[in-house]
């Protein structure tokens, strides 16, 4: 892929800078929180695969890895976003979408995700989502390259 299109500038390995709703009177909700950790991965296959949390997560009690109480476990589930798919990228329009195909959150498995897609210089990468129907909110994902790509 030419490193000059969106298809292949976005390959690779993004870390989570911020990832915030804006509401229409332009609030900012950081939805995990303004120290949310997380990365996105485009492998050359066609491949997209997003992991974000909220930072200080409660661990389960117990030495157990398999789980704790179903109270903690929602818990968890609510303090981290995950999913992977196959992605598509329309040169044209400056948008990637990501078709997924498994995702923590079961409503969006079989859905696609349409992000406007924006570099900062070299290092970062802005993804927006067209603004929600329902909540008149807009997504807004910024990523950095880590350095040791």
């Amino acid at each position: 892929m030419n490193d000059q299109t969106i298809a292949g500038r976005l390959l690779g390995r993004w870390d989570l800078v911020e990832f915030a709703e804006i509401d229409p009177a332009g609030e900012r909700l950081h939805v995990l929180g303004r120290d949310a950790t997380g990365f996105i991965a485009y492998g050359i296959d066609g491949w997209v695969s997003v992991q974000m949390m909220a930072s200080g997560r409660t661990a389960y009690d117990g030495t157990s890895v398999d789980g704790g109480t179903p109270q903690q476990s929602a818990e968890a589930a609510a303090s981290y976003l995950a999913y992977a798919g196959r992605y598509t990228v329309d040169e044209g329009a400056r948008m990637v979408v990501h078709h997924v195909e498994l995702s923590l959150q079961p409503n969006w498995v079989g859905h696609a995700m349409p992000r406007h897609v924006r570099f900062e210089g070299a290092r970062g990468l802005v993804l927006t989502a067209p603004m929600s129907p329902t909540t008149g909110k807009t997504t807004v994902i910024t990523w950095r390259r880590p350095n040791d790509t």
